[in-house]
């Protein structure tokens, strides 16, 4: 058989593996081709590399355009160019990587172990694994074929990050990444997001650490390393992405949209293992034990890592749930009892009272007190930053929207929480133990729940504690 003709077959059996393996929904409309380099483009890449650089076969260009057919329009902007090289990153065993140098650009293994064409292709496979029938041999192709997406997409993810953080105000870290790697379409598409989630500060070594801290402080999370524990109560998608925060990104990103692609597969296991524990929990409740994840991964949606559909997958029937309507929402259990939205307000300023950035949130309405219908004032204030990073910010356009969680002290400390009744002093209510839930925070919208743990009536004849309500929940909108 000519050797035309064995391409043309290996070319239709990629196809067909793809198609057959990889089913399912398209998780995003991907709207970018990034270029797949080849040894003319040596200087393109990292001097080290330059010499090992391989010619792109089909498969490899067909992987790439899988890839961001997957990846949301925030990876597709963040990665310029793919390369396929014959080494495994400074390791000695990566599938993927990329360099600070040149962040728009993603390296691929192409190693016999790795993507290399016989390592993807199951005619190659057939002759390595002569044992295995057909039918085995497709599915390794197809599993090999499926880490290397994974790879790319993870790698993507870490193009993705280091475009928003070249928008971040170099003041605050002393330094950023280039953003003359990115072209002005992904600069602006950046710059977007950034001003949307108030992220001048920085998002690696800003908002996505700070984030993750807070749960850490409340016992909800546990800090990076190599320690093993639960994933899902530690707040990571596997324990590759426990051990820093960029690989926290990473993979969270990776797994979140490319686990799909193990669905049919009889070979390989996925290692979205934050997603398999919360649908399996059988609990639709968001609680201690699974919301560092939750609301980390509600961050990664926002900024635009993750598309919809693979929020929802991962999360199963876990969710958020809360009246729509602007303002404070009353539950006892599931049942909601009020709602207080009137002139709904928020800002972020400085307390002088506590030299702290600070959140707050006001809104009006009326309750009952005895069997009188009041005008009440609910308002929260939450610290936003703390310790060192707190000294980096000199004003508050570099001070994010809230996230994470809070810890509730009494009035009117950061953070707190209280009811005011204005005309019937003594039904005033002070949050004097509680936490603060703030699921998802941009310019157009701000949503999470408060749980009160103890209330107290400070201006009642004799100040006396309150049963407080199961939870309120809050929701600003633009």
């Amino acid at each position: 058989m000519s050797t035309t003709m064995n391409a043309r077959m290996s070319t239709c059996r990629l196809v067909t593996l793809l198609v057959a393996a990889f089913s399912g929904p398209v998780l995003a409309a991907g709207l970018c081709a990034p270029d797949v380099l080849g040894p003319d483009d040596a200087a393109a890449v990292d001097e080290q590399y330059a010499s090992m650089i391989i010619r792109p076969s089909e498969v490899h260009r067909a992987l790439v355009k899988k890839s961001f057919e997957i990846a949301p329009d925030l990876l597709c902007h963040a990665t310029e160019r793919v390369v396929f090289v014959q080494h495994a990153g400074e390791s000695g065993a990566t599938m993927g990587w990329t360099s600070h140098a040149i962040p728009d650009l993603i390296y691929i293994s192409a190693l016999p172990k790795t993507a290399s064409v016989r390592n993807l292709l199951p005619e190659y496979l057939a002759r390595a694994y002569g044992t295995l029938d057909e039918g085995q041999i497709d599915q390794l192709a197809a599993k090999n074929q499926a880490e290397v997406i994974h790879s790319i997409i993870h790698e993507a993810a870490h193009s993705a990050h280091h475009l928003l953080d070249s928008q971040r105000d170099e003041g605050v870290f002393d330094s950023k990444p280039d953003p003359e790697h990115w072209d002005s379409g992904a600069r602006a598409y950046a710059k977007d997001v950034v001003d949307n989630h108030r992220l001048k500060a920085g998002l690696l070594e800003g908002e996505w650490t700070r984030l993750h801290e807070t749960f850490v402080a409340e016992g909800m999370a546990r800090g990076w390393g190599p320690e093993e524990g639960n994933l899902l109560a530690g707040g990571f998608m596997s324990d590759y992405g426990a051990t820093k925060p960029s690989d926290d990104i990473a993979e969270m990103t990776a797994w979140a949209l490319a686990s799909y692609l193990y669905d049919n597969l009889e070979q390989g296991e996925p290692e979205d293992m934050a997603c398999q524990a919360l649908r399996a929990s059988g609990s639709d409740s968001l609680g201690g034990g699974n919301a560092a994840f939750y609301v980390k991964l509600a961050f990664l949606e926002d900024l635009g890592f993750i598309t919809r559909e693979a929020f929802d997958r991962c999360t199963g029937p876990v969710e958020f749930t809360t009246h729509p309507a602007q303002g404070f929402h009353v539950y006892n259990g599931s049942q909601h009892k009020r709602t207080i939205g009137e002139g709904v307000r928020a800002v972020i300023g400085e307390d002088t009272e506590y030299d702290e950035w600070v959140f707050t949130l006001d809104a009006d309405g009326q309750g009952n007190f005895g069997d009188k219908t009041i005008d009440m004032h609910f308002g929260l204030k939450l610290k936003l930053v703390d310790g060192h990073f707190a000294t980096l910010l000199d004003s508050a356009d570099e001070v994010s929207w809230p996230r994470g969680v809070y810890r509730l002290v009494r009035p009117n400390a950061p953070s707190s929480f209280w009811i005011n009744a204005p005309d019937e002093k003594s039904a005033t209510l002070w949050a004097t133990k509680g936490l603060v839930l703030v699921i998802r925070s941009s310019n157009e919208l701000i949503e999470g729940s408060i749980v009160p743990q103890a209330f107290l009536r400070p201006f009642a004849p004799i100040p006396v504690p309150e049963i407080p309500p199961t939870r309120i929940t809050f929701v600003l909108s633009k």
